[in-house]
């Protein structure tokens, strides 16, 4: 059984070499390694091809940048393994990561989709590996996917895709792939897709990949930011159509989801420098959606009220400085109540 590992690359010179060994060093030898050069303007390209030179299971590909989504789609369909991994460029595998995958794809051979955890975090903690049917995936995962159900957190697993290993032919069978034109939270577009057609999937305990969150700082103007709440807004519709008829759609998803585009977008506008920052984070209190949302669905409790009073008063300093003191991202991840659970 051979596993193919999808990594796109973007001026990551520096630690790819360490991604890439972590992949070489693994105990279980049936892999091929892709490697997508996004256009990168530093020597992540030299990197790349050293490799190739040194082990003829890994594969170098170029393209002119596009952007994450495309890269991992050029992987898609260059891949000809039987199980699809998808790394990011600064993390690295468990050693043991590929040998205990196969023993739990030997175990349960006809399951689309393995979820496994992460060193350091505690989601799945409690988890037992388990087999989950189509019917819990819809009445637990799917709804815990798309922030609804009165125990989401539960059974939330993590909206990306670099903690689970899907089935080639899955994916090829239900043409699954990356949608391009979002540049924010496009791992969960992808998961939610895969639990909507997954006829099941397996839950395990084991912690299989190390993250090392490197940010990339982009020149992100407010334009983008703009775009990227349209698609948002695009996203509630198609989720609402897709699914509104199977779960309830209601004031409870309204607050989670909404809450997750507000605090998404800061995130990436706190990650820019300087003044460029503080501008972005105008445009997006100022946003007349925006307004909206957190005026009729945000709650007036918690962490989330501080966020909305200072959204009220466009107090855009203030929000910056939240994230830094860490309010904004405990709330959107909600680790304190997952690591209780």
């Amino acid at each position: 059984m051979r596993f193919s590992i999808i990594v796109p690359v973007y001026n990551r010179a520096i630690s790819l070499p360490k991604t890439i060994q972590s992949v070489i060093d693994q105990s279980y030898g049936d892999w091929e390694l892709i490697l997508i050069d996004d256009g990168s303007s530093d020597n992540s390209g030299d990197v790349c091809i050293m490799y190739t030179e040194k082990d003829d299971r890994i594969h170098y590909f170029y393209q002119d940048n596009k952007g994450v989504s495309a890269a991992r789609n050029y992987g898609i369909k260059n891949a000809v393994g039987d199980y699809i991994l998808f790394l990011d460029s600064d993390d690295g595998l468990e050693m043991n990561a590929l040998e205990v995958l196969n023993e739990r794809i030997t175990e349960y051979h006809d399951v689309d989709m393995f979820v496994f955890g992460i060193v350091g975090s505690e989601i799945l903690r409690s988890q037992p590996a388990k087999y989950v049917s189509k019917d819990e995936i819809r009445e637990k995962y799917l709804p815990a996917q798309l922030y609804i159900g009165a125990e989401y957190e539960k059974y939330f697993t993590e909206p990306y895709v670099w903690n689970k290993c899907y089935s080639g032919i899955f994916m090829k069978d239900n043409d699954i792939s990356f949608d391009e034109n979002h540049f924010t939270w496009e791992d969960g577009l992808f998961t939610i897709n895969c639990l909507d057609a997954a006829n099941g999937i397996v839950v395990m305990q084991h912690k299989l990949i190390a993250r090392n969150i490197v940010t990339t700082s982009h020149n992100l103007s407010y334009k983008f930011f703009d775009n990227q709440i349209e698609n948002y807004i695009n996203d509630a519709i198609s989720y609402k159509e897709r699914f509104g008829k199977e779960y309830n759609f209601e004031a409870a998803y309204h607050c989670a989801f909404n809450m997750r585009v507000i605090m998404t977008l800061i995130s990436k506008a706190v990650a820019q420098k300087g003044q460029a920052s503080m501008q972005i984070i105008d445009g997006i209190v100022n946003n007349p959606v925006v307004r909206f949302w957190n005026d009729k669905f945000v709650p007036d409790f918690g962490y989330e009220k501080k966020l909305k009073k200072y959204i009220n008063e466009r107090n855009s300093k203030k929000i910056y400085k939240m994230y830094y003191i860490g309010i904004i991202k405990k709330t959107y991840y909600k680790l304190k109540e997952w690591s209780n659970l």
